[in-house]
């Protein structure tokens, strides 16, 4: 239920995630990847039932050793984490008795996450100098691109930094 600390590195934490010997041999693991502090999985157990499952990592700062560990869990849970490959859910499809009721809403809001991100990914491809932008009720005039930021210019004069989190909530004007 908790939270299991027991490596010194986020490497060594990933090791242990993945060594074969961490399951049961009547489970195999089909898919793995990492995405941020997620391991995400997809497992087979006998009969040919599959199950997406996340190994959520942390990394304790308050402890000097064995401070990055992990909380397991699998999709009947219904994980607030979206960010599981979107082709995972193709290779563990949906079966109501065996994922839970929690699996359905997640599985939804899974799509509806990375609908999201690709949404984003599209509006960002479409900014460019000159253009204008209105976030939060206020409109900016893109000057230049550094990096993923923008430095754009407000309606009120003023000059200001777009961030990547800040633009997401952006509209093209």
């Amino acid at each position: 239920m908790g939270w299991l600390y027991c490596a010194n590195s986020k490497e060594e934490l990933i090791d242990r995630l993945t060594d074969k010997r961490r399951f049961p041999e009547t489970t195999k693991i089909i898919a793995r990847r990492i995405v941020g502090n997620n391991h995400w999985f997809v497992g087979e157990v006998e009969g040919g039932k599959r199950f997406i499952g996340l190994d959520k990592m942390a990394c304790d700062t308050s402890s000097k050793y064995m401070n990055w560990g992990y909380k397991d869990m699998d999709e009947s849970m219904g994980p607030y984490e979206y960010n599981v490959p979107l082709n995972f859910l193709k290779l563990a499809p949906f079966v109501e008795e065996f994922s839970g009721h929690h699996s359905k809403a997640w599985r939804e809001h899974v799509v509806q996450y990375h609908a999201r991100k690709a949404e984003q990914k599209a509006n960002r491809d479409k900014l460019e100098v000159g253009k204008t932008v209105q976030v939060f009720g206020k409109f900016y005039t893109l000057i230049e691109k550094r990096g993923y930021s923008w430095i754009a210019q407000a309606s009120t004069g003023g000059v200001f930094k777009l961030s990547p989190s800040i633009l997401k909530s952006a509209t093209l004007v």
